[in-house]
């Protein structure tokens, strides 16, 4: 089984989506980052597209995906344009939480957010770009069994502002350990 990974805006997923990959791949797992060109909140709602072109171009049917932030915003566009993933995790999703995900698009959706999330929640008052709630409220769209909201609970006040803070040293195991048992 292969696993594809898609960071944030600016970024390249070091510090988040690319840590998890690695750790997947020591567990044997097939996984591998999809990067593409950095964006700016000022150019994201231009270049969802193309990056979703990007991700597609990578993507076989079947694959899984974990995507962070924006790259959960591109992989949704790369679901419009026909990508079909078995298993998708998305880590505090900068999108509105009310989209309808595409029938074929996958098999399950988890959707990892925190009510707290800082950096979703000024991101979603602004008005030039396609971002929302959705890393802080979870799905709110049309019924869906194949979405399953995740809140996670307890993190300090510190970790709740960094937007990241699923890929820290102290809480990556946990997410690592989850992504295993689901995808055996």
């Amino acid at each position: 089984m292969r696993i594809l990974g898609i960071n944030g805006i600016l970024s390249h997923g070091e510090d988040s989506t690319d840590k998890l990959l690695k750790l997947l791949q020591c567990r044997g797992y097939d996984a591998k980052p999809v990067d593409y060109p950095l964006a700016t909140a000022f150019l994201a709602r231009f270049s969802q597209k193309r990056n979703a072109r990007i991700l597609k171009a990578h993507h076989r049917h079947g694959d899984c995906l974990i995507a962070h932030s924006y790259g959960c915003l591109i992989s949704l566009r790369a679901m419009e344009m026909g990508a079909k993933f078995d298993t998708v995790f998305w880590f505090a999703p900068a999108m509105s939480e009310h989209i309808v995900i595409p029938h074929h698009a996958c098999k399950r959706l988890y959707v990892i957010h925190h009510l707290e999330d800082l950096a979703i929640k000024l991101g979603s008052w602004l008005w030039f770009h396609d971002f929302g709630k959705m890393g802080a409220v979870g799905y709110q769209g049309p019924p869906d069994d194949r979405v399953t909201n995740l809140q996670t609970f307890g993190e300090s006040s510190y970790d709740r502002m960094l937007h990241s803070h699923y890929f820290s040293d102290r809480r990556i195991t946990k997410w690592l350990d989850f992504i295993d048992r689901t995808l055996r």
